[in-house]
This record gives C-alpha cells, structure tokens and sequence, in this order.
C-alpha cells in the first residue's frame, strides 16, 4: 500500500449520535489521498457499533479502555503515516475543502509548521452566521495566547509530522492540553490561520460544567507559563505547577471562578444564540464580559486585528 499524505486523527467517546457526521465530513473531502485513525476511547454508546460498521478502506478503528483525549491522541500520534497530521472532533464537521485548503496552504509555506482555520458554531440544523475572527499572522495567534485569548482552534489544525521529532506530544493530558501543545509548536515553525470558515464546531448546552471550566483555567495558565520559559533551559512539569496553584490565595481563587463563570455564561449565549434566543443571548454575554474584561478586550482586538495582525 502507498503511504498517505495526510493522517487524519479523531478520538471519540460517547460521541453518539453526533459522530457519524464528523466521521463522514472527512471521508468527504475534497482531497482523498489519506488515513483516517479513529480512537474509540472507551465508548459505552452506540458509537464503537457504528465504527465497526465503517467499510471506507482509509478508516483504522482502534478500541481501547478510556483514557482521555490527551493520553489517546499521544499514545497513537506516532502511528500516522502521513507527512501531515490533522485533527478532528468527534462531534464536529469539516467542510469538505478543509483538508486540500490546509495541504495547499503548507506546501506553499514551509516556514509555517501548524495551520488552522476560521470557524462557525453550529446546534443541530441551526448554524451561526457569524464567523471567528482569529488572527492569520504567527506574531498574533502566539501573541493572543500568551496573552490568554484563544486565537487558534485545536479541533481545526492540520501540522507537519516532523513536528514530533521536536515536541513530545500532548505534555498535559487533560483540560489545556491543546493550548501548550499549539504553544510548543509555535518553538519549532510559525502559526497560522487561513481566512476561510472550514471548520463547524458543534455546541452543547451540557458541555458547560463549571469544574471543568476551573479546571481548563489551570491547564491555560500552565501552556501560558510553559511557553514563556521556552529557550530558557527549563523543565517546567505540569505537578510542580500544580502544586503552586492549588495554594493560591482566596483573592485569586475568586478571579479564577469569576472566569470559569465566565467561560460558562459565553458558551450559554452563544447555544441560546443559536437556539433563536437572541435577548437571552445578550445577557449572557454581558454576564461573561463584566465577569472577564480580559476576554472581552481580546475579542475586541482579534476582531481589529484580523488581516493585519
């Protein structure tokens, strides 16, 4: 068998009923020169039923006991045969010109190690007209999320393989584990976003949980702290950062709740948003915005700042 180009790499859990979607959205693609590795992570769904059912010769379904996102997409990132590597949700969709957008896009820069792309949030059939606005040039995507502005999406990159003979992987294996994986890579070759919508990220009005938005808070300070020791010869693990954060005190405890709420109350305006609840909508966004001024300074500058950095 030839080797592929392009290694598509997708993790499910309990992903039903979402996931034939997403599966199909790759299989799809505009560009078919490519493997589609698909981690069942311990599904207890009717999901791991439907991957089995899959006759498509370019799918590789691999079950395996839950281990979390992080822990599956290192113990199989080494596995792809492509000289490219793109990531997939298991209950997103892909436009079916994502991939031969980003493959274009790396070949005519070798400089730029990792690309993403713009995209639209999406509930059921109801698709929100608004497209992101994330930067396209490295200085800014690096700059945002140092700064703790989410200017790349992790579900939509696509990254040269040789990218894993500089980096070790997926360094936290848990919430965050995107933000310093995207900010070791910006150490080895430059960032960028393509200006297209290709991506759909699908909404959850269950996906909002407050622990696990505390918790993404700790995994985003520790790929923002990690990435600003880069070049200095420090090995910074991810327990000793821990273990200063869990003795912070009751003033910054507060502010990484009022943040954690904050990430809640965006997510909320933005399912109501798409639910048609438009007044409801902007509530919760005022909610979010009074509670984290940081976000929405950032949202304002990604906004101004999109073509030209």
């Amino acid at each position: 068998m030839s080797i592929p180009k392009v290694s598509v790499l997708m993790s499910a859990y309990n992903a039903w009923p979402y996931l034939p979607e997403a599966v199909e959205s790759v299989l799809a693609q505009s560009f078919s020169d490519f493997e589609f590795i698909i981690i069942d992570d311990g599904s207890t769904d009717e999901g791991a039923v439907y991957l089995d059912s899959i006759l498509d010769p370019r799918v590789k379904v691999i079950h395996q006991a839950n281990k979390g996102l992080g822990k599956a997409l290192n113990k199989w990132l080494r596995s792809c045969k492509g000289e490219y590597i793109m990531r997939v949700d298991a209950d997103d969709r892909c436009s079916p010109r994502k991939m031969e957008e980003q493959l274009e896009y790396l070949r005519g820069n070798r400089d730029v190690i990792m690309v993403g792309t713009q995209i639209r949030f999406f509930a059921d059939n109801n698709v929100l007209p608004d497209i992101s606005k994330l930067p396209m040039s490295n200085d800014a995507i690096v700059r945002g999320m140092r700064k703790g502005w989410h200017t790349m999406c992790h579900a939509t990159v696509m990254f040269r393989k040789v990218l894993l003979d500089e980096i070790e992987g997926y360094v936290v294996t848990g919430a965050g584990e995107d933000w310093a994986f995207i900010l070791d890579a910006s150490a080895h070759g430059k960032l960028a976003n393509l200006g297209e919508e290709l991506y759909y990220v699908r909404m959850h009005s269950s996906s909002t949980a407050w622990r696990n938005s505390t918790r993404i808070i700790a995994g985003l300070r520790y790929a923002m702290e990690r990435a600003e020791m880069q070049g200095k010869g420090s090995d910074y693990p991810f327990e000793l950062f821990m273990e200063k954060w869990n003795k912070q005190g009751p003033l910054a405890r507060l502010n990484v709740n009022m943040k954690g709420l904050s990430q809640v109350l965006h997510r909320q305006a933005v399912v109501k948003k798409l639910q048609g609840h438009r007044f409801s909508s902007l509530w919760y966004l005022a909610g979010a915005a009074l509670l984290d001024m940081n976000r929405t300074s950032g949202a304002v500058l990604k906004r101004l700042g999109r073509h030209t950095g």
